[in-house]
Formats: structure tokens, C-alpha cells, sequence
């Protein structure tokens, strides 16, 4: 080969190369230098740092708003199996939903858990921008949640009235908290609930108004500040039937940081159940802080706890 053909060679060889190291920077749009400049990183601190723990500002399951109580307490052990889609327009997210009750004195104290085990997700670019994604969980699409567990006592139930109290705690099993999917870190809430039937003489069917109040705590992941408080409260009506019962509520909470911390929700939920199993569909709509449309489709099988 002659000297110039060589020269010629080495030359479409470099841009070659060139083209390959800045190939996956083109598709992906990421790398450590991108998320540097997104975060103003001071060159000391911790990537999790930036991520910040407010529902606004990550995914649907990881600061949810704690599940509304409607001051009784279940008969039946119960084991549920879900799913659920969240839908945005920079998130689309989808997983599965399990629950379970166990009632340790029938119609006065039961402890119930629920999980998310498994969650996909696609999230855009600005998504990730916005939430500080950190840049080697960029191309993540799947996680697994905390886990929480309810305690529930029966503290009245008369002919119209019933009131409950709960007291609940997340465990920090998940992960993908650089992704900005979950925050791995541990919280606590405790609320008391009710429900007044404005149709007491009706030994069937009930219909009345429902409300929680209570707060919720968590922990962050600021020096300056280690725990954000929040009011926790809702209030809806709820039919129930023989074997169908209607529900509509709103309920959020509402902590004082200021970053996106106080969600708020409407929702409705239709179950139709049997001896042995049920079948719940809810729909949910964020208001403030939680920017998803969720729809929950689930199946219940019931267990009578023994005498």
C-alpha cells in the first residue's frame, strides 16, 4: 500500500473510533459528566443527596399516600394479589400489588402488610433530568418497593358509628433509589378513622362518611434536617352493600419542607365480593404533588379466622 493510501487508511480508521466513543453518549444522552452539570455537583458529595424525597420529584410507589381507613376493623384474614398502572406523560409505570390481613381478635385488632415486588417503568429524558437521576441508574427500567405493615385496633363499634385506630411503618427494602424509583429509607404513620352511617336502621346496606386524621412522618436525606412531619387526613363516602360496596374519597398529607411533599389524592373504588373472594377496581387521580392518573385492578381471597 503506498504511503498515501496509508495515511487515507488511519485516517477514516480515527473517525471510525471516534464515532463509536461518542455513540452510546448520542443515544443515551447520558453520563456522569451530564448528571454533574444537572446537579451543580460541588465534586464532594454524595449522589443520593440530590435526590429529593418528596412524591412531586419521584416515582408513584415511593411516597404514596398511606391507604384510607374506614374505622373498622376486617373480619377475615385476607390475601390480595394486584396489579396497577401509573400513567404520566415523561412516566409510564407498572407493577404489582400484594396485600394481606391478618386478624388476630376478630373485629378488634388485625395487622395488614403491603408490597410492591415488582415495578416496570420507562421515564424520558426530562423526567430523569428533572429528578437529578443519577447517571448509571439511567437506563434502569424495572424495581422493588418498601414494604409496609399496619397495626389496627378496634377502639368503637356501635349500631351507625365505628372508629379505628392504625399505626403503620415502612420498612426500607427497595431499591432504585438513584433512579429517583424509591427512597430506601424508613418511615412511620398513625391515624385515627371513622365511619358514620347516616342509614343506621338499615341492617344490609350502610351509607356514610368516612375520614382519617393523623400524621405521617419519614426520615430524609438532609443533614440539616433528618425527618419531614406531615398532617395526614381524608374524607369520602362509602356504600355498603351485600356484596357490592362503593367508595369516594380524597386524602393526602401535607409536610413542611416545601419540595413537593404534599400530595394529594381522589379516589374512587368499586368491590364486589363473596364468601371467598372479591374484586376491587380504583381508580385514583393525583391533585396536587403526585402527578399520575393510577387505575388498580385486584382479587382478594378471604379466610375465616378461627373461633
Amino acid at each position: 500500500m503506498s504511503g498515501k493510501g496509508a495515511q487515507i487508511s488511519w485516517v477514516c480508521a480515527y473517525f471510525i473510533l471516534l464515532g463509536c466513543c461518542h455513540l452510546p453518549i448520542g443515544l443515551h444522552g447520558q453520563g456522569h459528566y451530564w448528571w454533574a452539570d444537572n446537579v451543580e455537583w460541588d465534586g464532594v458529595t454524595h449522589w443520593s443527596e440530590y435526590i429529593v424525597y418528596g412524591p412531586n420529584f419521584l416515582g408513584p410507589n415511593a411516597m404514596p399516600v398511606p391507604s384510607f381507613s374506614t374505622g373498622k376493623i376486617e373480619k377475615n384474614h385476607a390475601f390480595t394479589a394486584g396489579i396497577q398502572g401509573h400513567f404520566n406523560k415523561g412516566d409510564q409505570t407498572q407493577n404489582l400489588r400484594i396485600e394481606g390481613t391478618y386478624v388476630m381478635l376478630k373485629d378488634k385488632v388485625s395487622f395488614d402488610f403491603d408490597w410492591v415486588p415488582l415495578e416496570f417503568f420507562q421515564v424520558s429524558h426530562e423526567m430523569k433530568t428533572r429528578r437529578r437521576t443519577f447517571h448509571t441508574f439511567y437506563d434502569a427500567s424495572k424495581a422493588t418497593g418498601d414494604f409496609y405493615v399496619n397495626t389496627n385496633i378496634q377502639v368503637l363499634r356501635r349500631k351507625g358509628f365505628a372508629l379505628a385506630a392504625r399505626l403503620g411503618y415502612k420498612f426500607p427494602i427497595s431499591n432504585m433509589q438513584g433512579a429517583a424509583r424509591f427512597t430506601d429509607s424508613p418511615g412511620y404513620y398513625a391515624n385515627v378513622s371513622s365511619f358514620v352511617n347516616l342509614q343506621p336502621s338499615n341492617e344490609t346496606n350502610g351509607f356514610g362518611l368516612v375520614g382519617m386524621l393523623g400524621f405521617y412522618a419519614w426520615q430524609t436525606n438532609l443533614d440539616e434536617q433528618f425527618q419531614n412531619d406531615a398532617l395526614l387526613a381524608g374524607i369520602g363516602l362509602r356504600h355498603e352493600g351485600i356484596h357490592w360496596d362503593f367508595e369516594g374519597h380524597l386524602r393526602g398529607y401535607w409536610g413542611y419542607l416545601n419540595i413537593g411533599d404534599q400530595p394529594v389524592v381522589a379516589e374512587i373504588q368499586m368491590d364486589y365480593k363473596m364468601k371467598k373472594i372479591g374484586v376491587s377496581l380504583a381508580l385514583t387521580r393525583g391533585l396536587q404533588d403526585f402527578p399520575f392518573t393510577s387505575l388498580m385492578l385486584s382479587a382478594t381471597h378471604f379466610m375465616a379466622p378461627r373461633q
